[in-house]
């Protein structure tokens, strides 16, 4: 049984539609967020902290993390204001 040149069509038309759909929902999965912090107080210069994740609690924790060593490292290593 032979298909129709417009049969063969539609059925590509709906492969296509079904692959973009499919391409379009696995975008959406959940792609991470870039998060950042800025710090000023240490060593007179900049440090900025950027993390991609999901979790706002897991990079928050992160930066309490990074905060307190370069505070650490700020007190240990200042010799400038002793």
């Amino acid at each position: 049984m032979r298909m129709k040149a417009s049969d063969i069509i539609k059925r590509l038309l709906c492969l296509a539609l079904v692959c973009a759909a499919a391409v379009s929902l696995c975008a959406c999965a959940g792609e991470p967020q870039k998060r950042t912090a800025v710090f000023y107080d240490y060593f007179d210069t900049v440090i900025t902290l950027t993390a991609f994740t999901d979790d706002a609690a897991l990079f928050n924790e992160a930066k309490d993390a990074v905060q307190a060593r370069f505070g650490e490292l700020h007190r240990l290593f200042d010799v400038y204001h002793e």
